[in-house]
């Protein structure tokens, strides 16, 4: 979520206000677009960037994250079998070190930390690929944040049904950001990573994005990615539970093993179903 001071980002009233602005017709831009999703796991950021207009202009859109709204993460714990993952402490719960960060994810590049999260439990384990390979079998926390300062963030690939060029490659960006690195390599985060640049933080909001969720259509439901020093000052970790196998977690049946309150008190699950639903969103 680096921000490149090559990037000139601009709200305007109309396309013609730009100095210089030639118009890209609607066919050139679905081959575009096209000739991007089709090429996405090795597609270069140069490439891409020949392929989009000189003046490039997208549909935005806001959201609003009302306080007590809740934010998931699920991370990995390393183990098949959670007694084993050893002790976690406090800061566990929340971004990864930036030195730890080694790859390029949907919106960090290596070096950098993002604190991820998504509005929906089951959405979270798509977007750790909890589903695929050797992940199934590992066991997962659950961790569950609730807004404690009301803020809104800005939609990444943000579209209606309109003809035009605008929404045309505000479509695709939607399309690349639901791309599964699992299937596209993570060629396709190099390229959401350089698209982050055309959007801007909300003014007066914190720096987040919201964003298209992997494997998912259902509008409702959208991944969220903070700064994480603004993370800190909008949310409060409510808690976690630790989901011992995805396969015990098909189609929502989820069985949760161990829980934690916002004060790492250990919290007997089977006693607090309410709770878990509350913080959660899950039933088992």
């Amino acid at each position: 979520m680096k921000r490149s001071n090559k990037f000139i980002r601009k709200f305007i009233s109309t396309r013609y206000n730009i100095p210089g602005y030639q118009d890209q017709s609607v066919i050139e831009a679905l081959l575009n677009a096209q000739h991007v999703l089709e090429n996405a796991s090795d597609l270069s950021v140069e490439s891409l960037v020949r392929l989009l207009p000189r003046q490039f202009i997208l549909k935005t859109n806001v959201i609003d994250w009302p306080e007590g709204s809740i934010l998931l993460r699920s991370r990995l714990m390393g183990v098949t079998d959670w007694r084993e993952a050893g002790y976690w402490g406090r800061s566990e719960f929340w971004e990864a070190p930036a030195k730890s960060v080694n790859s390029f994810g949907r919106l960090n590049e290596p070096g950098e930390s993002v604190f991820y999260l998504a509005n929906d439990p089951t959405q979270t384990f798509k977007e750790i690929r909890y589903q695929h390979g050797r992940n199934q079998h590992e066991s997962v926390v659950l961790s569950s944040f609730i807004v404690k300062r009301e803020f809104q963030s800005t939609v990444i690939g943000a579209h209606d049904k309109s003809v035009s060029v605008a929404n045309i490659y505000s479509n695709m960006i939607h399309i690349l950001f639901s791309y599964p690195s699992e299937i596209y390599g993570n060629n396709v985060y190099k390229l959401s990573n350089y698209l982050s640049n055309f959007y801007n933080y909300v003014p007066g909001s914190p720096q987040v994005f919201a964003y298209p969720p992997v494997g998912n259509s259902d509008p409702a439901i959208m991944n969220v990615a903070f700064v994480p020093e603004d993370a800190h000052q909008y949310l409060n970790y409510s808690g976690s539970v630790v989901i011992p196998s995805y396969q015990d977690s098909i189609d929502g049946k989820i069985t949760v093993a161990f829980a934690n309150d916002e004060n790492f008190n250990v919290v007997d699950p089977s006693s607090n179903l309410k709770w878990i639903k509350n913080n959660f969103m899950i039933s088992f």
